[in-house]
């Protein structure tokens, strides 16, 4: 059996409630497994809290004592999920370490989420050996330009890849400015059905509700909060909002919802509409097949809306994003027609499955270094 070694967004995961960027490896764990391979999550954590923050956490566990054990309990709900569901390698703490002592594998694989969202020898993996295939998968700069010092970096790393994917469009432009042929591929979560999801509690939601994932949400103007909960009120349903770090400072209690990965799942399922700001809380909604809206973020998180922008237009969803100008009813209304995304999303799958197969058949014919050549052109 092949294994597979993916840095992905571990360290993230150490400090922030996300479950996009936790479910994104756990659907690449599950599509290797389904593809006769093993993979592992690298357990690579070089990010510290700095004082600063260290102090505010402090500082809101005095205020805010209840709110806060509660987000606590979601993050053992997430470490509970890493020890029960995924496969993880051991535990690095420093560079230097697992250069000298790599996890073996047969291959390695960077993605998905914004792992190159600034430069580390790690998320290039150049801590791989020589002779194992290297790749990319649904990697994301999470920009639409980089600086020459990182172009520099990036570029010699990226001589060692056997193959490279991306999961915007803008980092397939990023790649060819580089000199680097890469391919458009879905984000892992997408490579699954509903159904291949955890479920914990099918049907534990009776009343009706509107659920809202926010991310980076420090006003409520900012995601149009009044017009939210009108809607609600309008369709009869509860507006519940997902808490994950610094909610509690801005919205009240009890519309909250403290949620394990599986009950967050559960409550994509069993939802009556989608409203987010967060990419894979809009994948979810497509997943899942919900009437949804997307708010754009704003200010210095505008640049993220690129992420969305870029999944909208492969799935022709353009005209989810919410227009403030129109009533919110009346747009998450109008009609999706499924048959057309999932029509979309399957000749995307098959893209994507065949640039994974890809590396498989690499990995066993013992062929790395041969699959892309890099193009003869600067920036």
């Amino acid at each position: 059996m092949l294994k597979v070694c993916i840095e992905s967004s571990y360290p993230y995961i150490q400090r922030y409630v996300n479950y996009g960027s936790l479910l994104q490896y756990y659907a690449l764990q599950t599509w290797f497994a389904g593809h006769g391979c093993k993979a592992y999550w690298l357990r690579f954590n070089w990010v510290r809290l700095a004082r600063a923050q260290k102090r505010e956490r402090r500082r809101q566990a005095v205020q805010r004592p209840h709110e806060v054990a509660a987000l606590m309990r979601v993050r053992g709900a997430f470490r509970r999920f890493i020890r029960q569901r995924l496969n993880t390698t051991r535990y690095y703490s420093h560079t230097c370490i697992l250069k000298a002592l790599p996890p073996q594998a047969d291959i390695y694989i960077t993605g998905s989420d914004q792992v190159w969202g600034s430069y580390s020898d790690v998320n290039y993996l150049l801590f791989a050996p020589d002779g194992r295939v290297k790749a990319s998968y649904a990697a994301s700069f999470g920009r639409t330009q980089i600086d020459d010092a990182y172009a520099k970096k990036a570029r010699k790393a990226l001589r060692r890849f056997d193959g490279i994917s991306v999961r915007e469009d803008s980092g397939v432009v990023i790649c060819e400015r580089l000199g680097f042929k890469a391919e458009h591929v879905l984000d892992p979560t997408l490579l699954l059905n509903g159904d291949d999801y955890p479920s914990k509690s099918k049907g534990r939601h009776k009343d009706p509700y509107v659920l809202c994932y926010f991310l980076n949400d420090t006003r409520k103007e900012q995601i149009h909060w009044d017009a939210v909960t009108a809607y609600a009120e309008e369709t009869g349903c509860n507006p519940k909002l997902v808490a994950v770090e610094n909610t509690y400072l801005v919205f009240e209690q009890d519309c909250l919802w403290y949620l394990s990965p599986e009950e967050w799942l559960d409550a994509y399922r069993n939802a009556k509409a989608i409203i987010t700001n967060s990419f894979h809380g809009t994948a979810f909604a497509v997943i899942f097949k919900k009437p949804f809206l997307v708010v754009l973020q704003q200010d210095d998180y505008a640049r993220q809306n690129t992420r969305m922008d870029s999944l909208l237009k492969t799935l022709g969803l353009r005209e989810r994003v919410y227009d403030p100008q129109r009533p919110l009813k009346q747009q998450m209304e109008e009609d999706i027609n499924w048959d057309t995304v999932y029509a979309l999303l399957e000749a995307e799958r098959n893209r994507s499955n065949e640039f994974l197969q890809h590396l498989i058949d690499m990995a066993k014919r013992g062929s790395a270094s041969t699959m892309w050549r890099r193009k003869e052109r600067g920036l």
